[in-house]
């Protein structure tokens, strides 16, 4: 399908095999995955989850060691719109700072800011929680970031909101989005858990107990703190604009 879709845009493109977590060896994954800072970050991670953040750092690795200024990241279960082409004209053509672009739905992003990309779609930022890898542009300053702070992996691969509140990258969504999930991509299992999440309020106190004796009080409120700040008022504010699904 993901052929078909993209030599019927007329884009060149590369698959880049993926890493099945489950295979991994116990030394592989004391090597690739960081279960303590997990834990204190947000949760353990399952093995499905550690095979896709080490499948999308492998691509990474990949735009660093080939100096590629930019890439689109598909996972194969994606719908393409037809004017995805001008869209990646125009994102390629933009300085590279440590930008990530959502191309699939983002549920809630701000109204100021809002910047015209092409005749028909603007970028925005986001607002709050978004997640999905499954397609997605990033310029190499981005990548690099995103490897060198999460490796050994330690979060999910589309943990957006978290890499944003680190100071890794800029994410911003498209609006409106181009690319849609298959009914194969929406019944992922890979956020199925088989370890167990530490919820409900003694669950937070002990990540934020955990955080702060890790980073101290000082970091801890710059990156906490402040984007929640920022969330409140964006919403009280009106500056939050909703997307609905519409494919």
């Amino acid at each position: 399908m993901m052929t078909r879709q993209l030599s019927a845009l007329g884009l060149p493109f590369e698959f880049v095999e993926g890493v099945d977590g489950r295979a991994l060896s116990a030394a592989a994954l004391a090597e690739n995955y960081d279960h303590d800072k997990a834990l204190r970050e947000r949760n353990a991670m399952t093995l499905p989850e550690i095979g896709c953040a080490l499948s999308h750092q492998k691509i990474y690795r990949k735009m660093a060691a080939e100096n590629i200024p930019c890439a689109l990241i598909l996972e194969d279960d994606v719908k393409l719109a037809d004017d995805l082409p001008d869209v990646l004209t125009e994102l390629a053509n933009r300085p590279a700072d440590g930008e990530v672009v959502l191309l699939g739905h983002v549920p809630r992003h701000l109204r100021r800011g809002r910047a015209p990309l092409t005749v028909t779609r603007a970028l925005a930022r986001t607002h709050g929680l978004c997640w999905g890898a499954y397609a997605y542009f990033l310029d190499s300053v981005a990548a690099a970031r995103l490897l060198a702070d999460a490796h050994p992996v330690w979060v999910v691969a589309d943990h957006w909101r978290k890499f944003q509140e680190r100071g890794l990258v800029m994410v911003s969504a498209m609006t409106p989005y181009c690319a849609g999930l298959t009914e194969l991509g929406r019944a992922s299992s890979i956020g199925e858990r088989g370890v167990p999440r530490r919820r409900g309020l003694a669950g937070w106190l002990r990540r934020q107990r955990q955080r702060y004796c890790h980073a101290g009080l000082p970091a801890y409120l710059w990156r906490t703190v402040r984007w929640k700040v920022a969330r409140l008022l964006a919403t009280v504010s009106g500056n939050v604009v909703t997307q609905p699904r519409t494919w």
